[in-house]
């Protein structure tokens, strides 16, 4: 698929993990505000999954451990988790495991992707540190260059 720029856009396709559906839901705008509550960008809140709470469970597990273990800053010294899933699963299982650690306001590190297993599923290797502070804008960073 191409963008309007004329860049090609990622498709996702998201892992099978037993959980997601793709169901849609048509609400009348004027009954919205009664079934849930309206996030910042102005849309209902959708109910999380069970597949994305299972992945909260994990990121929350994951980032305990870590501050257990000393906040390591090397990869392999850190608490880590291994999901073994089919190569076109893998960028949709990246993006479900970014979601969750954002939600659960952590970051997120991926290892080596291209290690496979003896099946030929990828394995996906993460770790959940905290999240790194974001640098503040100054006027010489947020000026246009001349």
């Amino acid at each position: 698929m191409t963008g309007t720029r004329g860049q090609t856009r990622r498709e996702y396709v998201l892992p099978d993990l037993g959980a997601i559906s793709a169901a849609q839901v048509v609400v009348d705008p004027n009954e919205a505000q009664k079934l849930a509550p309206v996030s910042s960008a102005g849309r209902p809140a959708a109910e999380r999954t069970a597949t994305m709470k299972e992945l909260d469970k994990l990121c929350e597990k994951l980032h305990a451990e870590w501050v257990k273990a000393g906040k390591p800053g090397e990869f392999a010294k850190s608490p880590l988790s291994n999901i073994h899933v089919p190569l076109d699963q893998v960028d949709g299982l990246k993006f479900l495991i970014r979601k969750s650690a954002e939600f659960g306001d952590h970051g997120v590190q991926f290892g080596n992707s291209g290690v496979k297993d003896k099946s030929g599923r990828v394995v996906v290797s993460f770790r959940v540190p905290d999240k790194r502070p974001r640098k503040p804008k100054t006027a010489a960073t947020s000026a246009p260059a001349a």
